[in-house]
């Protein structure tokens, strides 16, 4: 006898698309298929610091594939800094001649606040605070997108395992409502797998044979509305499958409700097929998890800096994918350490040092200044460029609930907060997109050099791509009335492109995407 279960029939029932099933031996292999359900638009947001790292200006730094608007080979290094990328070259889009020209409204002279605080806002600090005035754009993108009220409009994943006070995100780049704080997830994987999908399920007690009904008489006596609807359907797929599988759907079974619970029964919810929690209880515990564990040992060495992101770094990805996955969340932020040890990319990493990746960076206008540290310095970065091309990869693996992969309806943008780290210049910001391939009528795998546009440009149309109908993003006007309503007198002009004055417009049009 041929076992025949029409999965996608099952999920399209009465609440079958609130109830992804796990993926069940019992169903394998099976075969995609377009239904009619609509795939929710999704949307993350990858950060590192520093800029291009080596090198000021398109033609002399070592992250610009190439000098003109054209094709990535495909399957090559897109350019030196982005070698890591070369396996994902016909999917992504690089950028230059993005400006963050809202650095400049600011009093502080420091280049990297004002860049930080500025980059994903678009709004200038406030005052002299570690603050924007406003929300980044993964608050602001999130609130649209959110299925309903109860789903949280962000969640921030930091890259590294990250002790107590070493943050392995920049916690001035993300914002909620006018500046207030984002909601970030925890650096220890463990703990990363409870603030998004709440405390651990209890596994249910195996069930007598044959007992079916049963799992039907204990959801219906805990009246779960997400599960009412589909227990007959549920009932008889039960009984036709493996003992195993019977397992992992009683299991499931019991994550929807405690989902439910958690989002106290709300929103239209699209848990893709293969939506799994993450199973904590093999994570590393890896960083103090509070105040208390902080005081009794606090940070272990071996912990900070990303000293040990070779080991934390899937369970943290595979978690922020099955955040989307599961319709936790549709819009996240990853950010890669500020000061990174980049531990995993040297048997021995001359970046032990705190600050040492700053202190080399400013010694590098042109690769020639310090050819050694340029080169330690492209290598560690491939680390960051490989954790995306993987980020990108684990996407497209996860089938997505129209049959299309979690990688087609999901936009990932790729930034910095200012251009070039030696000298705090806040001009071509490096940017990389992928995803979403509708989204860019020009296609993908391709490189494009922008006449001048703004951070506010980028982020107005990255809404455009999600469905909306922006034409700015953040502060309007010109650069000069922003800062001459924030009481900003010098606009730091030598830290912008030479075409930069008080006249310049902070949205200056779309990118030819």
């Amino acid at each position: 006898m041929t076992l025949r279960i029409d999965r996608r029939r099952f999920l399209l029932g009465s609440g079958g698309a609130m109830l992804a099933l796990p993926l069940l031996e019992s169903l394998a292999p099976r075969t995609a298929h377009g239904g009619g359900a609509t795939a929710p638009r999704r949307l993350v947001i990858v950060t590192h610091d520093q800029g291009r790292l080596v090198g000021n200006g398109t033609l002399g730094d070592w992250w610009s594939p190439r000098a003109t608007t054209g094709p990535l080979t495909p399957g090559a290094a897109p350019s030196t800094m982005l070698a890591a990328l070369a396996p994902i070259a016909d999917q992504i889009v690089t950028i230059d001649g993005i400006d963050n020209l809202v650095r400049h409204a600011s009093n502080m002279q420091d280049g990297h606040i004002p860049a930080l605080v500025s980059a994903l806002t678009c709004m200038p600090q406030a005052g002299v605070d570690w603050r924007s005035t406003g929300a980044s754009i993964d608050h602001v993108a999130g609130l649209r997108l959110r299925a309903s009220a109860a789903m949280r409009a962000s969640l921030v994943f930091p890259a590294s395992a990250t002790p107590y006070n070493d943050y392995g995100y920049s916690p001035i780049q993300w914002y909620g409502d006018g500046g207030t704080e984002p909601t970030v997830v925890s650096g220890n994987p463990a703990e990363a797998v409870v603030d998004v999908f709440g405390p651990p399920v209890a596994r249910p007690r195996p069930m007598p044979e044959p007992t079916p009904p049963t799992l039907r008489e204990r959801m219906a006596a805990r009246r779960v509305d997400l599960l009412g609807g589909v227990n007959e359907q549920l009932q008889s797929l039960r009984a036709r499958v493996s003992m195993r599988d019977r397992e992992r759907l009683d299991r499931h079974a019991a994550f929807i409700e405690s989902t439910q619970a958690r989002f106290g029964g709300g929103g239209p919810s699209q848990p893709t097929a293969t939506c799994q929690r993450p199973d904590e209880t093999v994570m590393p515990h890896v960083v103090p998890a509070d105040w208390d564990e902080y005081q009794q040992f606090g940070n272990p060495p071996q912990w900070s800096r990303g000293r040990s992101d070779a080991l934390t770094w899937p369970f943290q990805l595979e978690t922020l994918v099955q955040s989307l996955a599961c319709d936790v969340v549709r819009v996240v932020g990853l950010g890669f350490h500020p000061d990174p040890s980049w531990a995993s990319e040297f048997r021995v990493s001359p970046f032990e040092g705190d600050g040492t990746l700053h202190n080399m960076v400013h010694g590098l206008q042109s690769p020639d200044n310090a050819p050694t540290d340029a080169d330690a310095i492209a290598t560690g970065f491939g680390g960051h460029a490989r954790r995306f091309t993987e980020l990108v990869q684990r996407l497209a693996q996860i089938e997505d609930i129209d049959g299309s992969r979690l990688l087609d309806n999901t936009l990932v943008v790729w930034v910095s907060e200012m251009g070039y780290g030696s000298d705090h210049l806040a001009w071509n910001i490096p940017v990389v997109m992928a995803g979403m391939p509708s989204a860019f009528a020009q296609g993908q795998g391709r490189h494009l050099v922008c006449n001048r546009r703004t951070m506010g440009d980028l982020w107005a149309q990255v809404l455009r791509m999600l469905g909306g109908d922006d034409t700015e993003f953040g502060a309007t006007g010109t650069l000069g009335e922003l800062a001459s309503a924030y009481g900003v007198s010098d606009l730091v002009l030598g830290a912008g492109h030479p075409s930069l004055g008080p006249d310049t417009p902070l949205h200056q049009g779309t990118l030819d995407l």
